[in-house]
């Protein structure tokens, strides 16, 4: 039986510190660890230990003999920015007093740190050090032989493509010869199997299947990451009164940086209450209504569109207007979930309704029992033509 909302996942985290990019994977965290029940846990880059501190907190709540260890020098780098000793000071301080000497903390080097795990010992891995593609491939390749031959791997910041960010593009060349999944929301975050030797549930997310509700992995585990996210700033913004409410320090972001970064692709965010439970939904009060609603299901990734669509943009609410404006037409995906050819083919009637595909999925279809895509999950990509509208970025830059 296949579950993505469990009491594990639906659990809210103990703590969350700033920076928050992998707050929205703590609901996967919980998950993860319920189902593979993994005997060492290992994390190699733990900055303010919102993930270590995920896999702890699931790890006691579970009750498992489980080993944990977080690996990290504390110092920062070119991607996370270099911090004081107070970040290492801070996570070692809440680890002792809320799990004793549980989880080990080590303060070294990935490669240094090798030396104090056996071969064949991990269960569960996660990379999240330095995210150039060199500097990542090395990391996955000096820890292989440490990894238990069913070993998960977690790889972060798949999403992120700037700032000479290569984990994305490393995992797409693992993903071709190994079993895996990988989010889009929260910097991305890459799931990778060593085998299919794994229980049930976990292989049903790494093929991308509906759980026993019929929901799918991508829109749960994105919709109750953001509510995290969304949570933590919202704390920020009640308490604008207090100076550096959360101990942030001297480089933490200001208030009304918070704001635009939780206000950046709008589309992740689950606060938008949009009615889906609800069979019909009026899409035309407002002009920017129906793409929001469309970005805040879980059926867009901007990425992935982006990526289809041949252009150069992080503006998730210009890209889903691109694909309703365009994208749906030419037959492009809007994300790994919907596929616009197959919907056109097996129900002509929507097509002669005069309403979009993915609109007429979200706001009616899914209600009515219709599927998204064939059953083999397999998108009829076509090829979208050379002249596309991407000066439309530029008149809104």
């Amino acid at each position: 039986m296949v579950a993505y909302t469990t009491p594990s996942s639906i659990q809210l985290p103990e703590r969350v510190e700033f920076p928050v990019s992998w707050a929205g994977h703590i609901p996967f965290a919980f998950w993860i660890v319920e189902n593979l029940r993994p005997k060492k846990i290992v994390e190699l880059g733990t900055h303010s230990g919102n993930s270590f501190c995920a896999f702890s907190q699931a790890v006691d709540r579970l009750e498992l003999d489980t080993a944990l260890h977080a690996v990290d020098h504390w110092a920062g780098d070119e991607h996370a920015g270099a911090y004081d000793t107070a970040v290492y000071d801070d996570l070692k301080r809440y680890m002792k007093n809320r799990y004793r000497d549980r989880p080990h903390l080590h303060r070294t080097s990935f490669d240094d740190a090798t030396r104090e795990f056996d071969d064949g010992s991990i269960d569960l891995l996660h990379i999240d050090g330095l995210h150039t593609y060199d500097a990542v491939k090395h990391d996955f390749e000096i820890w292989r032989q440490k990894l238990t031959a069913n070993a998960v791997v977690l790889f972060h910041d798949t999403a992120v493509t700037n700032r000479d960010f290569g984990v994305g593009r490393y995992f797409e060349e693992l993903a071709k010869e190994h079993l895996a999944f990988n989010f889009s929301h929260s910097h991305g975050l890459g799931v990778l199997a060593l085998s299919e030797n794994l229980p049930e549930p976990v292989l049903a997310l790494l093929r991308g299947q509906a759980d026993m509700n019929g929901l799918l992995p991508r829109s749960v585990f994105s919709r109750l990451g953001n509510a995290i996210t969304d949570h933590f700033y919202a704390e920020a913004f009640c308490k604008v009164e207090e100076r550096d409410p959360f101990h942030m320090g001297p480089d933490a972001p200001s208030l009304s940086e918070m704001l635009r970064m939780l206000q950046h692709n709008a589309g992740e965010r689950i606060t938008l209450y949009t009615g889906f439970n609800s069979p019909k939904v009026n899409t035309s009060d407002v002009s920017d209504d129906l793409p929001l609603k469309i970005l805040a299901s879980g059926f867009f990734s901007p990425d992935h569109y982006a990526k289809l669509a041949g252009l150069s943009t992080d503006d998730a609410l210009a890209l889903c207007r691109h694909y309703l404006d365009e994208g749906e037409e030419a037959g492009l995906s809007p994300s790994a979930e919907f596929d616009p050819v197959f919907y056109a083919q097996e129900y002509p009637d929507v097509v002669t309704s005069g309403s979009g595909l993915l609109e007429h999925y979200l706001f009616h279809g899914r209600h009515e029992g219709r599927v998204p895509m064939s059953a083999e999950g397999v998108i009829q990509e076509i090829t979208p033509p050379e002249t596309t509208k991407s000066d439309v970025f530029a008149k809104e830059e």
